[in-house]
């Protein structure tokens, strides 16, 4: 499955279903100001959204930047005066130990074991030594329950395009 057309839908046509996500992204944003002052501190947020993340990052003084594999909604955010590009987390393309944080919040849940993988290495290599990687998964999903069916061509995925779940052992 390919999980950019799921990504660019939810990017584009309904957007409206990240309206739900701030009191979630301003308790991350929040916690990273807890670990250190936020002027002039350079965060990471894998996953754009909404661009609510960013825009509340950069109103409580942090630098904010995105990664995002949809062309729509790195054009969103850009038009909110907010920087971002157009990536993947297994090869994220910004300089070793660039940023102070990486938000990655309802992200690792849609990546295959080996995107996981080298994505973690590549969220530890842009983040400097002092670094913190902030985020969220969904919590001992039965992936199964959410197994949709393709009616066109019989192809069954999950209907938010996850591959893993998550537990206090995983």
């Amino acid at each position: 499955m390919d999980q950019k057309v799921i990504w660019d839908f939810y990017q584009g046509e309904k957007d409206d279903v990240f309206s739900n996500a701030g009191p979630r992204l301003s308790f991350l944003v929040n916690a990273a100001i807890k670990l250190t002052s936020a002027p002039g501190k350079k965060v990471l947020n894998i996953g754009v959204g909404g661009g609510y993340l960013e825009q509340y990052a950069a109103a409580k003084g942090f630098l904010s930047h995105s990664l995002d594999p949809s062309e729509v909604a790195i054009r969103k955010l850009e038009q909110k005066g907010l920087m971002g590009k157009v990536g993947a987390v297994q090869a994220i393309p910004y300089e070793d130990e660039t940023f102070d944080f990486v938000f990655c919040s309802e992200v690792l849940e849609h990546l295959n074991d080996e995107i996981l993988h080298s994505g973690v290495g590549e969220i530890s290599r842009v983040l400097n030594k002092a670094g913190y990687l902030i985020g969220t998964v969904p919590y001992s999903e039965t992936l199964s329950a959410n197994e949709v069916i393709c009616p066109c061509c019989n192809t069954k995925f999950h209907k938010w395009g996850h591959e893993q779940s998550f537990d206090k052992n995983a």
